[in-house]
């Protein structure tokens, strides 16, 4: 799998040949979907007009749909469950991210804290004077 401009000039290069156009997405998320970038980029005002209908669409294709104001993306429109399946996995992502580096630090008692720092930080914590 390509960076994500290899995937869009993939997809631009089939546009041009008259197949379906697709753009790869989510693949960093666990998520592998192809985006019709006819049917999933829409302007805000076509969305305005047709909320209701484009609503049910990305219901029902799981496909988050692209929000253009002038010619620009502004915004994108996900069904929840495909939503919180992103923010999950990019939730696990970060614990296992935090979870290595602290096996890291286990491992290396240089970065661990000193008796004296430990104390510091739980009498500054809980406003405990010194003797």
């Amino acid at each position: 799998m390509g960076s994500m401009r290899e995937q869009t000039e993939i997809g631009r290069q089939k546009a041009n040949s008259g197949a379906e156009i697709g753009i790869k997405f989510g693949a960093e998320y666990g998520i592998n979907r192809i985006m019709n970038i006819n049917r999933d980029i829409q302007t805000l005002s076509a969305f305005k007009q047709k909320a209701s209908k484009l609503v049910k669409q990305i219901q029902k294709t799981k496909q988050p749909m692209v929000l253009t104001v002038n010619g620009k993306p502004a915004a994108v429109v996900q069904d929840p469950d495909s939503f919180q399946q992103l923010v999950d996995s990019r939730e696990y992502r970060e614990t296992i991210t935090i979870l290595r580096q602290r096996l890291v630090d286990i491992d290396n008692s240089d970065n661990w804290p000193t008796h004296k720092e430990v104390s510091d930080q739980i009498r500054e914590k809980y406003n405990i004077e010194r003797d």
